[in-house]
């Protein structure tokens, strides 16, 4: 069974989805991934939860050209060696782009 999210994860997931159109969903062991272009560049933006499904993304943030994650509470550049991956919870929501 998918991890859930928090509900107040959700609810500023709700708010930030708004500025994209989303193309795929994909479901995880763990958690799930949300493929969406936005609005107003055309450019992907990922939405993720889920341990493991939020460690794959952050293994493979260079060939998706991601340079930032937040979620309802945080904001981290990718490009930072500091970054862990395990500062975030099972049940947070993360949005790559």
């Amino acid at each position: 069974m998918s991890q859930k999210p928090s509900y107040g994860a959700v609810k500023w997931l709700s708010k930030v989805l708004i500025y994209y159109s989303p193309i795929e969903l994909i479901e995880t062991n763990d958690g799930v991934i949300i493929i969406a272009l936005n609005k107003n560049d055309s450019k992907k933006g990922y939405f993720t939860w889920g341990a493991n499904t939020n460690k794959k993304m952050y293994k493979g943030r260079k060939n998706n050209s991601l340079l930032y994650v937040n979620s309802f509470e945080k904001k981290i550049t990718l490009d930072n060696d500091i970054f862990n991956i395990d500062s975030f919870s099972k049940d947070e929501v993360l949005h790559w782009y």
